[in-house]
């Protein structure tokens, strides 16, 4: 009983003692975190970035310069005066084409379509739905009750159907030049391409020529040198066949001599 309690309280001690340094070392990993940069995310372009650890829910989009930093509610996390004040805001303009601009817009309406214009913008800007869930059916029917409350008349909806007929012409010729400049640019990419690949034809017959009168020089070296080979081969083979019936011949002759002595002999 005494041996278990003692091991009992031996392993308590551990745990206690591990505890300290359990911790130390999770709060040097969170200290070593803060040190390395994070991926991050726009909310707004859906570009991905590299920020520091300490400004991950507060940095500035280097692509479409956005802030990103918000609250659990989904609102920014600090006051953005760009938001309520146009002074602080980049000025960005364009070059006055053959299109409609506002400008001439409101100077073509007539005073009361104009003052209702900026009426509608205001209304339209100052609504606030009563279930936020429903926002955009709220929205909807309340810019449908603005636009019958303070519509267009008749002179200047005819006016502003002309000018919608007008710009859409516009549109479509601007969209046609552009798939004209498009196809012209293909065609000429691709003219290019034609004169490379024609450039690169006599390379590639040279190497052919060059290739082919190399294999035709091994070719022949290799015949020359298998017919000297068999040429030494014959001559050797005759040679020392004739050697051989030479050397039969020369037997059979002095056998020959040895019988014609015999003979004689016994004759006489």
């Amino acid at each position: 009983m005494v041996h278990g309690n003692v091991s009992t309280t031996y392993q308590v001690s551990i745990c206690v003692g591990a505890v300290p340094v359990l911790l130390t070392l999770l709060i040097v990993c969170l200290r070593l975190r803060k040190m390395f940069p994070v991926n991050v995310n726009c909310w707004f372009c859906n570009m991905d970035s590299t920020v520091q650890y300490g400004v991950k829910n507060s940095w500035d989009c280097p692509k479409c310069d956005q802030y990103n930093g918000f609250n659990e509610d989904g609102d920014y996390n600090k006051d953005i005066p760009a938001m309520y004040d146009s002074s602080v805001n980049n000025v960005v303009g364009c070059q006055q084409a053959e299109f409609l601009t506002a400008s001439n817009m409101g100077r073509q309406f007539c005073v009361k379509c104009h003052g209702n214009n900026h009426l509608k913008v205001k209304l339209l800007a100052g609504f606030s739905p009563l279930n936020w869930d429903d926002y955009d059916n709220e929205f909807m029917i309340h810019k449908e009750n603005i636009e019958k409350s303070y519509g267009t008349c008749v002179n200047c909806q005819l006016m502003v159907d002309r000018e919608i007929e007008k710009q859409d012409h516009l549109l479509s010729r601007k969209v046609m030049q552009y798939h004209q400049q498009k196809a012209a640019e293909y065609m000429e990419r691709n003219s290019h391409k034609e004169e490379e690949q024609e450039n690169n034809i006599p390379i590639t017959v040279d190497m052919v020529e060059q290739t082919c009168g190399q294999l035709h020089m091994k070719t022949v070296d290799m015949v020359e040198q298998t017919c000297g080979q068999l040429h030494m081969k014959t001559v050797d083979m005759v040679e020392q066949t004739c050697g051989q019936l030479h050397i039969e011949l020369h037997k059979d002759c002095r056998h020959g001599r040895a019988d014609m002595w015999t003979i004689t002999h016994r004759i006489t």
